[in-house]
């Protein structure tokens, strides 16, 4: 049974299309506010990563000895092997730990990864090709159907098909394809944690935005 909803109008509502002050506001804006790059601790330690300049790749080799070997590198960590595929750009591969940001950009710049590059599907003219190379899967959540699948059906087998029928039954069908341009937002924080271990017991300062 459908339930019918609808927005409350303007003059009624306590927030949509009225101005709302931030409450963070002028701490951010003065430069009060703390983020986690505020935080500077004893013996603290920076991690950098170095992520994949690639959207599709497999690693062909990795190595970090010469990261090692950079004054001030405390550890390096591969996040990956070889073998392994890279599926968005940015996806990290090593982080390096170091006693200063310099000493650990360093460590990071003096990793050599080798890489076996795959086709990238972008556009939405590519999605045949997606397709016929394996790369596409379903999205979205649950569809609501008015029968369930019966006891050991593929549950989605069963909407594709039960959509095709609803489909094939319907008055009117309009079909379309539908598209938006990237949308980002800025944020004025920086994305990083600060860790500080006292025994047994961790404090983490974690940015809002990622954690």
């Amino acid at each position: 049974m459908a339930v019918e909803y609808s927005w409350p109008s303007k003059d009624k509502s306590q927030a949509i299309g009225k101005r709302v002050k931030r409450l963070d506001g002028l701490a951010k804006s003065t430069g009060a506010a703390k983020y986690t790059y505020d935080v500077n601790l004893k013996d603290q330690l920076i991690a950098k990563g170095l992520g994949s300049p690639h959207a599709s790749c497999t690693i062909k080799s990795i190595d970090t000895s010469a990261a090692e070997k950079v004054p001030g590198v405390v550890d390096v960590l591969a996040l990956k092997k070889t073998g392994d595929k890279i599926e968005f750009q940015g996806d990290l591969i090593v982080v390096v730990a170091a006693e200063s940001e310099g000493a650990a950009r360093e460590g990071v710049a003096a990793c050599k990864v080798e890489y076996d590059m795959q086709p990238v599907f972008v556009k939405d003219s590519d999605l045949a090709a997606a397709k016929a190379a394996g790369r596409t899967s379903s999205g979205g959540g649950k569809v609501q159907l008015e029968k369930e699948p019966a006891a050991g059906e593929n549950a989605d087998d069963f909407a594709a098909k039960e959509i095709e029928r609803l489909l094939k039954d319907s008055a009117h069908v309009v079909e379309a394809e539908y598209g938006i341009d990237a949308i980002t937002h800025c944020c004025l924080e920086p994305h990083g944690t600060t860790l500080s271990w006292d025994g047994g017991k961790l404090t983490a300062y974690l940015s809002t935005q990622n954690v």
